[in-house]
């Protein structure tokens, strides 16, 4: 909840748990308010993220506070490794620290959203595959992947 890959991962979590219980992407789903409040919220809106489409069709606009909204709604699924390893996944490919954070970076940073991301969390952190993630860190068994065909190389 801290940083912002942590929201991240929960908004991504969130988003994937609708995606699981309600397949239909629709205008008021929670995944669509996400989508428009993240174009609106991003500092780079027109220049590299773009909409492409009806030129004359109408930009939704959602609010922080409506998001959060239908954040409440989500059913919240079942934590998997597949699941986590997917918010993860999209937490982390999305960081950009060579720049100001995207849309859906600022939307988790929001008040409104960190108040209804702590359910999320919640649900997350109380996980029997999330344990491990308080534990001290194994220094002796950390590895580096390699990259183009480079070796992995172990520290231990």
């Amino acid at each position: 909840m801290h940083g912002p890959r942590g929201r991240r991962l929960l908004l991504e979590f969130a988003v994937a748990s609708e995606r699981l219980h309600d397949n239909g992407h629709h205008d008021d789903s929670f995944s669509a308010a996400v989508f428009w409040a993240s174009y609106q919220l991003d500092p780079n809106k027109g220049t590299s993220v773009s909409l492409y489409g009806d030129a004359n069709a109408e930009i939704a606009n959602v609010t922080a506070a409506q998001v959060a909204d239908r954040l409440a709604a989500v059913v919240l699924a079942e934590v998997t490794p597949a699941l986590l390893r997917d918010a993860l996944f999209m937490a982390v490919g999305s960081a950009r620290y060579w720049q100001e954070p995207d849309g859906r970076d600022v939307l988790a940073a929001t008040d409104q959203l960190r108040a209804a991301l702590s359910r999320v969390a919640h649900h997350v952190a109380i996980s029997q595959h999330t344990g491990w993630w308080t534990e001290p860190v194994t220094k002796h068994a950390q590895w580096a992947v390699g990259w183009h065909g480079a070796p992995a190389v172990s520290y231990t």
